[in-house]
């Protein structure tokens, strides 16, 4: 059931026969720029049951407005919402909702997020802006996180997240994070909190905070090459690593010669008596280089054949983000 506007409302309210004790719908969407009949909603809302998946995007309702919407609803079949609501107003929803598995949830301005140690013991997968996500995991089974990072956030939110996860009991196996490219051992820190993690992926911001503006040259993490390397060895069950970065890579753009060189170096090292040492689980890397550069280059490298040799299964000059998966 979609709702994006208030006639669309009011036929679906229509459609719903207030002598039965509920209509049985198990997607619910609600896309509206204006804030809906309050009361009309909350009538379809108790009309409905088997609501698994919904998603409440209002972008300019106000604070008192969700507040009066979500009040005291209850949908007890829900497992996966996607909401811009406001995390004061969100905190008690979910609190009735234990069930949610899936969640998504817009950034919050405060520095103590409401969300903060919201019991949700069967949610798995969580996707927002990294600070509200601090605030959330410690004390839930999440196994996919998706954290995004906001142009100003003070303290840096990458570090209270991975302080969350080291203290969490979640088994996380994928994770998906905006980082800043002065992290040098990002991927140590990461290998510390989750070394089961089966599948990375790693959007760089365009700008660093720390050097924005100062004309300073970054120096990424894996321009240290060798160290690079050791840690990424460190998530020993990896699959598949997706890197995102404005920096070029390689000298010429979209050698595929210069990408082999990288990518072996980045997944193979030499060992003791001249032996290989090659990374125990990594199939598949996918590239994106110098991205802010007319959307730079897409490249995607996976391990084949029986000689378990990287191969570059495609390459993509200025992809869209959609190709970036």
């Amino acid at each position: 059931m979609l709702i994006n506007s208030a006639e669309a409302l009011d036929n679906r309210l229509s459609a719903t026969n207030p002598r039965r004790n509920s209509t049985r719908v198990p997607f619910l969407y609600v896309r509206m720029d204006s804030f809906p009949s309050i009361s009309k909603f909350r009538t379809l809302l108790r009309r409905l049951e088997g609501v698994a998946v919904m998603e409440l995007n209002l972008p300019l309702a106000s604070n008192a407005r969700w507040q009066r919407l979500l009040s005291g609803i209850q949908l007890d079949d829900l497992e996966t919402l996607s909401t811009t609501a406001p995390h004061t107003e969100l905190a008690a929803f979910l609190r009735r909702h234990p069930s949610i598995t899936h969640l998504q949830i817009e950034g919050c301005a405060s520095p103590d997020c409401s969300l903060n140690d919201t019991p949700l013991p069967a949610l798995t997968e969580v996707s927002g802006p990294t600070s509200c996500l601090a605030a959330l995991i410690n004390q839930n089974p999440i196994a996919k996180i998706c954290a995004s990072q906001e142009d100003v956030q003070v303290p840096p939110p990458l570090p209270r997240l991975l302080y969350s996860l080291s203290t969490s009991t979640a088994t996380l196996t994928i994770l998906h994070l905006d980082f800043d490219p002065n992290e040098r051992d990002i991927l140590r820190q990461i290998a510390a909190i989750a070394p089961l993690l089966t599948a990375l992926k790693l959007c760089e911001k365009s700008l660093s905070l720390t050097t924005r503006g100062t004309g300073v040259r970054l120096r990424r993490a894996w321009n240290y090459s060798t160290e690079w390397r050791d840690h990424l060895m460190l998530l020993g069950h990896l699959s598949r690593f997706l890197l995102k970065t404005t920096a070029p890579l390689v000298r010429t753009l979209g050698s595929k010669r210069e990408e082999a060189i990288m990518v072996s170096n980045w997944t193979r090292g030499v060992v003791r008596r001249g032996g290989v040492r090659e990374h125990p689980a990594l199939e598949h890397l996918t590239l994106w280089y110098r991205s802010e550069v007319d959307g730079g280059v897409l490249c995607f490298w996976d391990k084949v054949g029986k000689g378990r040799s990287w191969v570059r299964a495609s390459r993509l000059f200025s992809p869209g983000s959609e190709a970036f998966v």
